[in-house]
């Protein structure tokens, strides 16, 4: 290659590093919104958060009704249900089935949302996502 050319490579290589040392700023910025006594982030999320960041952040609630109330207020700041059912209930078992052969699946897709990390989501977002975290307790 003719050596002008060398230097698109390296451009984009320096792009997708800032891009994802941003995601990873933006990630543990959300992160810190995260009340530590009514919510949990995955460790191996927090893991990737550190290392790379995330396009969303998971958070487990207390229980289904703080992440019912949480998604129904939040849409609107980007909270959003990560599976809302369990697979078997996906290939067609009903919720009542699944809820008791399968409990713990049951109760986690039911209490994990998301949070957005994406570079619109301003310090006005985070205020207002901080504002909501705290009234879900």
């Amino acid at each position: 290659l003719p050596q002008s050319w060398l230097v698109h490579p390296a451009r984009q290589l320096r792009a997708q590093q800032s891009a994802a040392a941003a995601r990873r700023a933006r990630t543990l910025a959300m992160a810190d919104l995260i009340p530590a006594n009514n919510f949990r982030i995955p460790s191996d999320a927090l893991q990737t958060a550190a290392r790379e960041g995330l396009n969303r952040l998971p958070v487990i609630c207390r229980d289904t009704e703080q992440a019912q109330w949480l998604v129904s207020r939040g849409t609107s700041l980007g909270i959003s249900s990560m599976y809302d059912k369990t697979l078997p209930e996906f290939m067609g078992m009903s919720a009542a089935d699944a809820a008791l052969a399968f409990p713990v699946a049951y109760r986690f897709s039911r209490t994990l949302i998301t949070l957005p990390t994406h570079a619109r989501c301003g310090s006005g977002t985070r205020q207002s996502l901080r504002e909501l975290l705290r009234d879900a307790q």
